[in-house]
């Protein structure tokens, strides 16, 4: 990335920029999904762009695009320059920078294992092994995993001699069980929460009512769902550690509740 930054901003002083800053991006995004004990799902998104931001005869100019090659680094700086200098005809006040910005430096998210080095089959497995669980459940009909992983590149760079770089991670992951035919019994509000921790080999049975950390809440006595929210941490093998939301929505029997 770093030498589309250097080519523009050499493309921007040589066209007569007497300052100009770059921006580049690059995001990869991976998702997974499995349902009912099958792979229902896997894509791999990539996207990359960039932005010039030049300052001409005392305007601003900006332009950008969603290619990153070196003929298409050219033209934005083109385009961005031809801006300025229109704008430039009806600017009042030449724009003033101030103080020169050199800030220089690296960031990238601590992670004990990268996600996007980590196999698909690895990842699918700890899904499949979530889904096993919640159907060890009596009453779940439907079942469904995800996971959504996302890396995040940018570069920022000026003439003035800035230069920061970011490399982001995001991991998330989310379970989600529909169960029918649960006779429960009839509140307006109910509350409880446990403190109970443990791993993913515990997950069927920590989908009690005393799971993790539990909220139960009836909107109505005449509603004929119940919904559950579970939050819980999973662990797997490999040390990945995930915490998971878990809604099931249990269904209130027709007939009279139990007393």
């Amino acid at each position: 990335m770093k030498n589309f930054v250097a080519t523009a901003l050499n493309a921007a002083q040589v066209k007569g920029a007497s300052y100009a800053d770059v921006r580049l991006d690059e995001r990869v995004q991976q998702d997974i999904t499995v349902k009912n004990g099958q792979l229902a799902a896997v894509s791999d998104d990539a996207s990359e762009g960039l932005g010039v931001r030049v300052l001409v005869d005392g305007a601003w100019g900006f332009a950008g695009s969603a290619r990153l090659d070196e003929n298409e680094v050219e033209l934005v700086v083109e385009r961005a320059i031809r801006i300025a200098r229109a704008s430039a005809r009806a600017r009042s006040v030449p724009v003033d920078l101030g103080p020169p910005v050199t800030s220089r430096g690296h960031y990238r998210t601590p992670v004990e294992r990268d996600p996007f080095t980590v196999p698909l089959s690895e990842k699918v497995e700890l899904l499949l092994r979530a889904d096993q669980a919640m159907g060890s459940v009596k009453g779940v009909t439907i079942r469904e995993g995800s996971m959504e992983f996302i890396r995040q590149k940018k570069v920022f760079a000026s003439t003035e001699g800035a230069l920061t770089e970011q490399e982001l991670f995001e991991s998330g992951a989310g379970i989600e069980a529909t169960a029918a035919g649960i006779r429960v019994r009839p509140a307006t509000s109910t509350s409880q929460r446990c403190n109970s921790t443990g791993t993913d080999s515990e997950l069927g049975r920590k989908l009690s009512p005393c799971s993790r950390q539990t909220n139960v809440r009836v909107a109505s006595r005449r509603s004929s769902w119940m919904p559950v929210r579970s939050r819980f941490r999973f662990t797997s093998p490999a040390g990945i550690r995930l915490n998971w939301t878990v809604f099931l929505a249990w269904r209130r029997p027709t007939r009279a509740p139990v007393s």
